[in-house]
């Protein structure tokens, strides 16, 4: 995990912009571009509070200030940059949603990258590491969140 505020155990920031705690919390995981920056303004859009992770903070900013946009400013935002296939990061987003909002209800395992080669080019750690992200932390962390 790569923490932005080293004296906090989780990587974070929250965006109070309004103090309503009625609205539904959703957890993003691999928010910061393409299908899950897209999911995250929309979700905003139709009235959710949003934990948006990925590993780069400034993309995962941007989606936040667009998502808060979309939803006329209503919107409350909890920022985790980390990488979802480190040991613990799925406590740790549970964990952030938890102090942030004190529930979720929607987790979205989106995080995932692809090769643009063939297998046949492509190691073993590299595709071990794929799997890792792709399957295995998605996998633990929608477990994590039964």
């Amino acid at each position: 995990m790569t923490l932005s505020n080293p004296s906090s155990p989780l990587t974070s920031r929250t965006q109070h912009t309004a103090l309503r705690h009625d609205r539904p919390v959703a957890i993003i995981t691999g928010a910061s571009a393409g299908i899950g920056a897209a999911t995250a303004i929309e979700l905003a859009r139709m009235g959710y509070d949003l934990v948006l992770v990925a590993r780069r903070r400034d993309r995962l900013a941007e989606v936040a200030a667009r998502a808060s946009d979309a939803a006329k400013r209503l919107v409350r935002t909890e920022i985790l940059t980390m990488d979802v296939a480190e040991v613990g990061a799925s406590a740790a987003i549970l964990d952030a949603a938890e102090r942030a909002f004190g529930r979720f209800d929607v987790v979205y395992a989106n995080a995932g990258y692809g090769m643009e080669r063939s297998v046949h080019a492509t190691t073993s750690d590299e595709l071990r590491a794929m799997f890792e992200t792709n399957f295995f932390a998605s996998a633990e962390l929608c477990s994590d969140a039964a």
